[in-house]
């Protein structure tokens, strides 16, 4: 099975660029999933394929906080700039939290917003 999956993925490699989905990771989706399958078998393999096609889908928040670029996935979780695709870094699109006080602006804001929606239900 381990050699099956990891000759899906060699095709699908070979398809036309256009048909690919952009990665918003580092290690493309189908690098990941292939060195997973090479190195703990088909099982894993199927199991990293279901946990990144869960993680990597659009509604990602990118932003800038101490000195270093999150990315806060469309499910919660939130990762490192290491393991974010170099092609997502444009300035626009970046959030910048390095100043404490428009965070703690941001934060307070969040909550009078979420203890609104508690109150008024």
């Amino acid at each position: 099975m381990r050699f099956l999956l990891l000759w899906f993925i060699r095709i699908y490699w070979r398809l036309p660029l256009d048909c690919h989905n952009h990665c918003i990771f580092k290690e493309s989706c189908s690098h990941y999933v292939y060195r997973i399958t090479r190195q703990q078998g088909c099982i894993a393999g199927l199991h990293a394929f279901k946990e990144r096609t869960k993680d990597c889908r659009p509604g990602y928040m990118l932003y800038h906080y101490n000195g270093k670029v999150y990315m806060k996935l469309a499910n919660g979780k939130i990762i490192e700039e290491e393991q974010i695709a170099p092609r997502l870094f444009t300035t626009e699109y970046i959030l910048h939290f390095d100043n404490p006080s428009l965070l703690a602006t941001l934060c307070s804001s969040e909550n009078s917003l979420q203890s609104h929606d508690l109150h008024s239900s």
